[in-house]
């Protein structure tokens, strides 16, 4: 159970700063940090999963972390297409 926090945390970051890696060595213009929006949702995510006590309480979570993605995907293609 604390190896599948540990594991949802480095995921979860490692994610996060490649993406930012990413921007950062193809920057062009202001609108390619839109995926910015999408770090607070995926950062409370991750916190949340921390605190949990009980691996049923994942489940709530994972819808959360499910449309935090989709935004984090949407608004990093959008940022890439502009």
């Amino acid at each position: 159970f604390k190896g599948s926090k540990i594991y949802h945390t480095i995921i979860l970051l490692s994610a996060l700063v490649s993406v930012c890696l990413f921007t950062f060595m193809n920057y062009h213009s202001h609108l390619q940090l839109l995926f910015l929006l999408a770090f607070p949702l995926i950062i409370h995510n991750m916190i949340s999963v921390i605190k949990i006590a009980e691996p049923k309480q994942y489940d709530p979570l994972l819808k959360k972390l499910a449309l935090s993605t989709l935004l984090f995907v949407l608004t990093f293609g959008i940022g890439l297409i502009l």
